[in-house]
């Protein structure tokens, strides 16, 4: 792993990130596959995560805790392949503020990264791969691939939940592709932000053991263009998209372009 250009061996990612935290900020993980989880991110600072070649964080036999926990605002993970790790909030990513006054203020992107085959048997686990609560500002997930990851509850590989009061979270999601995910309820993805924004972006293959099949967008704002949804399914209703609204909240408004809807099933 290299820290501000400088390569240690022998060094964990809690490490990495605390070294980074006195100095630019920034990480490079070299090619490898890494066992690791409980990863920590707190700091005054931006954090810049980013793979070189072919990164791999496998979390198979560990504790059922997150990869990475993110507890501060400007965080970017770029270029890394996560899989395998059974925490019941996001194994892959787990960022939460609280509620109320206290949501946390973020600025993170998502870029170029794959998850796969994150699965919790806990009841009520909620967002396979990423769990996002309680934030304002930004969140943005480019060139990703979600793919194999099954929820007990919400969202089979992405829950972004408590985040659409007015002037908080803005999500944007393109360029990545939600492919044999599961859940309860959205089977690809439960989003809950003021503002979504999906655009050239397919949901292929997935399920909900009620509804939606793919996705389910909760009290929000969103514009969704390009986007494709094939032969995902729901066993109540709602086979591809479910579009619900809270009383006396903001307006919750969809509006799709350009996209194809083919052989969903609900």
């Amino acid at each position: 792993m290299d820290i501000l250009g400088i390569r240690i061996d022998k060094v964990n990612m809690n490490k990495a990130v605390e070294i980074a935290k006195s100095g630019s900020g920034q990480i490079i993980i070299k090619e490898g596959i890494y066992n690791e989880n409980n990863i920590t991110i707190n700091s005054e600072i931006p954090i810049s995560i980013k793979g070189e070649g072919n990164v791999v964080i496998d979390g198979t036999d560990l504790a059922e805790l997150s990869i990475f926990t993110i507890k501060s605002g400007e965080v970017s993970i770029e270029k890394i392949s996560f899989r395998n790790n059974p925490a019941k909030f996001g194994g892959a990513i787990n960022v939460q503020g609280a509620s109320g006054s206290s949501l946390l203020d973020v600025n993170i992107l998502i870029n170029e990264c794959n998850f796969d085959n994150f699965s919790s048997n806990a009841s009520g686990s909620q967002g396979g791969a990423i769990y996002a609560k309680y934030l304002k500002g930004s969140l943005t997930i480019n060139n990703s691939n979600f793919t194999n990851s099954i929820a007990k509850s919400w969202g089979g590989a992405l829950t972004v939940g408590y985040s659409a009061y007015e002037d908080a979270l803005d999500l944007v999601i393109s360029n990545c592709n939600f492919e044999n995910n599961s859940g309860n309820n959205g089977g690809a993805a439960y989003l809950m932000a003021n503002t979504i924004t999906i655009v050239n972006t397919s949901f292929i293959n997935n399920n909900a053991t009620y509804s939606p099949g793919a996705l389910e967008l909760y009290n929000c704002t969103a514009t969704m263009d390009n986007c494709s949804f094939i032969n995902n399914t729901a066993g109540n209703a709602a086979a591809a998209i479910k579009l619900e609204f809270v009383n006396n909240q903001p307006i919750t408004s969809l509006q799709i372009t350009n996209s194809i809807f083919e052989n969903n099933v609900g």
